[in-house]
């Protein structure tokens, strides 16, 4: 039996805390199989086997946020799910940046990263469901409050070393404060507000990027992302190269 308590979140939000459990993914998961609404949260005060884009380790120790938030978004809206990943990329990022002296610090790294100084503070992992014939996104992010990986093959930080304290449980209640109007302004008014937020606080943006899709690399100049969240790189004969998924890399 894994310990829990319920957690006092802001409307429409409410859920449990539990203690270590594999993943909240898949805490959510079997929650959604069995009935789970709209706005249940699933924390967990550690993750044996957290995991982030393309089944990646998430290591998870006590301290960090680590969160599982089921959405199920009406069919008006399914159109555009595959952009679901910006509104909670710019609710991670307004929570984190409000926490800080220097906020500019804090950007969006496509496709769903938030980082300080160009260092990996927060990763957004989002798996979908169909449940009674209804979409449900399972939205699970980690936020590194006090702690983070060492032996990372890219810059990882976290937000003590800004000098930032902050509780999982306070990290929360800010990030779902920060979540609902953007997820509202999605719901309403589709992605295009979202996109050009998203663009505003955008790591690399007219810089030289590298995206690597599998084992082929294309090298460019990172031009934002359009209208269905693929990144656009420019390439070096002025042609602009639409780029669904990939690793994405600053260009030395």
């Amino acid at each position: 039996m894994i310990d829990s308590q319920v957690l006092d979140l802001p409307a429409p939000f409410h859920g449990v805390a539990l203690g270590v459990v594999n993943s909240t993914n898949d805490e959510m998961s079997q929650r959604l199989a069995a009935g789970a609404g709209h706005g249940l949260v699933i924390t967990a005060r550690q993750q044996l086997q957290g995991r982030g884009r393309q089944n990646r380790l998430w290591q998870s120790p006590p301290g960090n946020l680590y969160c599982s938030i089921l959405l199920r978004p009406p069919a008006a809206a399914l159109s555009e799910i595959a952009t679901l990943a910006f509104v909670i990329g710019l609710a991670v990022h307004e929570m984190i940046a409000a926490q800080l002296p220097q906020p500019n610090c804090a950007t969006v790294k496509w496709p769903n990263d938030v980082l300080l100084d160009g260092a990996k503070v927060s990763g957004i992992l989002i798996e979908s469901a169909v449940h009674n014939g209804s979409v449900a996104a399972i939205v699970g992010i980690g936020i590194n409050l006090t702690d983070h990986r060492v032996d990372a093959p890219y810059a990882v930080s976290n937000l003590a070393a800004y000098g930032v304290t902050l509780s999982p449980e306070q990290a929360l209640v800010n990030l779902l404060s920060c979540l609902r109007p953007w997820y509202d302004l999605w719901l309403t008014d589709g992605f295009r507000p979202v996109r050009q937020a998203w663009m505003t606080v955008a790591n690399g943006l007219n810089a030289p990027l590298v995206a690597k899709i599998g084992e082929t690399a294309f090298t460019g100049v990172f031009r934002g992302i359009d209208g269905s969240g693929s990144l656009l790189l420019e390439m070096a004969d002025g042609s602009v190269k639409r780029i669904a998924a990939a690793d994405v890399f600053p260009a030395h």
